[in-house]
């Protein structure tokens, strides 16, 4: 399953759950791997920020791994938050019930 959280402290919130042994890993192209890469079978906490603002610094500090959608033609613009986190929960999803 796939639980939905939004945090009003997310650093902390972050934090915590890595200490719970959960690998957070941040949609932000920069040093990314491509989302079909990026291993969702495990415990994992996916951070996607908003269309305007991105995700914090403290946020980002916070990643094991940056994680980007790849488009087939060289696409380059973001999709919206809501986009990518139906693309990358599909991708999460298929990886959990199917194995990587």
């Amino acid at each position: 399953s796939i639980n939905w959280v939004m945090s009003k402290q997310p650093v902390e919130d972050l934090k915590r759950l890595k200490q719970k042994g959960l690998t957070c890993i941040c949609a932000y192209r920069d040093q990314a791997i491509e989302m079909y890469d990026a291993d969702f079978t495990q415990p994992t906490v996916l951070c996607i920020g908003g269309e305007m603002r991105g995700l914090s610094r403290d946020v980002l500090k916070e990643s094991d791994v940056n994680m980007v959608i790849p488009y087939s033609t060289g696409f380059r613009n973001a999709l919206n938050a809501s986009s990518a986190a139906a693309a990358i929960c599909f991708e999460a999803q298929r990886q959990r019930t199917r194995g990587k």
